[in-house]
């Protein structure tokens, strides 16, 4: 798949020049007498897993797909086994400039791929600076990795795209000796690779795109110094913006296609979330630069002052046009999230409850200013969906909250989001009865109403459900079978996953699943 991404690097090669710059840079300047590349091979970490999943139902049950980063199969019967070398950051700590890279892939069946490169990238640490190219699987922010139902914006459900990024990693001081706050960035450019799976799975006259830009950014502020004020607050914005492309069957003709404009000032535009190069909008009508979407995004945690437990309240509030950037039509819309983190013990150790509304969108009604009726109405914001691009969508998942329903989960060869209009309460509790063992448990119920264009005749329910553990095998039960066991043995990392979920009401149908996985993790050199 990075072989789209060449043409993005050789069509901008002072970016590409600067990233390589930076990364030679710190092969030769590195404080240390010992050069860096000697030691490229030091840390490196092997992960491989076999994961099956069998079931009854259309699709493979809701929590057993979701929020895996699009490598987790949509048939009710699937599986993958999966590679992924890769050597961390951390394991330059003690230079100036820290090297990691990583490559994972997967064969599996029941997925849109029998053969999947999920991640392949190269990246550099400077100070708080780093540095990626390639295609990495990023963690959100604020939300539980785990037990949350993701981030509106750039959540975990889908599989990463190949981007040039540079954030602030770890938060940056910009209040002196008392760290009361600091700042967390980060800005990326890439490009889709999913157009020609589009073109293959779509109906002959719905539109796609293809070598579809992407943009994402996002800034945090926190307030609170953590090492021992008793209130954190985490506060932000995300955005993305699919730009630029090749479009095709606009009109729902195939001669309705559309090569839009890729220069200098429409990376600004997709920056600032401004200008625009529809050639479909009319004069007048012009909206921002391609699918532009973001999330204002707050987080208040208390901690116990002996750190025992902590609480989180965290809000989300979604847009995708300056009728919900701001307040002018009120922010109905959004997530509402608590989160706790309990005492050490045996049985839970973190709670997640979120109730979660997106019915709203503006209200039912949207109007273009006329000379006749001069009055702008911007409702019908139709998240997650566009008119040029197939929506927020990468290989037919969502790239941001789970929630929205997956348009591939619809198998009928379209890729708009159908349930967009919805409301959920959600779940989540996780624990470690010992220290090789933990558990999560999630419930979500949620309704929906279709969307503004195509409502539901009548309201669709889902109940979604997902029990799941993993036990890693310690060495001293391994030196009960009678063997000599230590680090570098063969058997040491090894793990066994179960989980069982299943789905009932009328959105997704009814699902059932069982699956099963052994995971061997730890440094190449101990396999």
């Amino acid at each position: 798949m990075l072989y789209n991404f060449l043409p993005l690097l050789l069509k901008h090669r002072r970016l590409s020049l600067l990233f390589l710059l930076f990364t030679a840079w710190g092969f030769f300047l590195d404080a240390h007498a010992q050069p860096l590349w000697y030691e490229m091979d030091h840390e490196v970490h092997l992960d491989v897993e076999a994961q099956a999943t069998v079931g009854r139902g259309e699709n493979a049950s809701f929590w057993l797909t979701s929020n895996r980063n699009g490598l987790a199969g949509m048939d009710a019967r699937n599986g993958a086994l999966r590679l992924f070398l890769h050597r961390p950051v951390e394991a330059d700590s003690d230079r100036v400039w820290h090297v990691g890279y990583g490559l994972e892939g997967a064969l599996t069946y029941g997925n849109t791929s029998r053969l999947m490169l999920q991640q392949a990238y190269a990246e550099v640490d400077f100070q708080k600076s780093r540095f990626t190219l390639g295609q990495k699987v990023q963690q959100p922010e604020i939300n539980h990795p785990t037990l949350s139902t993701g981030a509106w914006v750039l959540g975990n459900n889908a599989r990463p795209v190949p981007m040039l990024r540079w954030e602030l990693y770890d938060w940056w001081n910009i209040a002196g000796d008392g760290n009361w706050a600091a700042l967390k960035l980060h800005v990326a450019y890439g490009m889709m690779t999913d157009g020609g799976w589009q073109e293959d799975y779509l109906l002959p006259q719905k539109h796609y795109a293809k070598r579809a830009l992407l943009h994402t950014k996002s800034g945090y502020l926190r307030l609170g110094n953590p090492d021992f004020s008793p209130f954190i607050f985490v506060g932000g914005l995300e955005m993305a913006t699919q730009f630029g492309g090749h479009i095709y069957n606009v009109g729902r003709q195939a001669q309705d296609n559309y090569s839009l404009r890729v220069g200098t000032k429409d990376f600004w535009y997709a920056f600032w979330g401004k200008g625009g190069s529809d050639p479909t909008d009319g004069a007048g009508y012009e909206n921002s630069a391609g699918n532009t979407l973001g999330a204002w995004r707050a987080a208040l945690t208390y901690r116990h002052p002996a750190g025992a437990w902590s609480v989180k309240a965290y809000y989300d509030h979604y847009f995708e046009d300056q009728s919900q950037l701001f307040f002018q039509y009120g922010w109905y819309d959004g997530l509402w999230g608590i989160e706790f983190n309990l005492p050490r013990n045996r049985f839970v150790s973190t709670l997640v409850g979120e109730y979660v509304r997106m019915d709203h969108q503006s209200g039912p009604v949207y109007h273009d200013h006329t000379p006749q009726v001069p009055d702008q109405v911007s409702g019908v914001d139709n998240y997650y969906n566009h008119n040029l691009y197939q929506g927020w969508q990468n290989y037919g998942r969502s790239m941001g909250n789970a929630l929205f329903a997956s348009p591939i989960y619809k198998r009928d060869g379209t890729l708009d989001f159908s349930y967009n209009r919805f409301r959920t309460y959600h779940f989540g509790l996780a624990g470690q009865p010992t220290p090789d063992i933990n558990y999560r448990l999630l419930y979500t119920h949620l309704w929906s109403w279709g969307t503004y264009a195509v409502p539901l005749p009548e309201v669709r329910h889902q109940h979604s459900f997902l029990a799941e553990v993993r036990v890693g095998l310690p060495n001293r039960a391994q030196r009960r079978l009678g063997r000599d066991f230590h680090e570098r043995s063969l058997t040491a990392g090894w793990s066994i996953g179960a989980a069982v979920a299943f789905d009932g009401g009328t959105l997704l149908g009814r699902n059932f699943g069982l699956q099963l996985s052994i995971m061997k993790q730890g440094l190449l050199s101990s396999f």
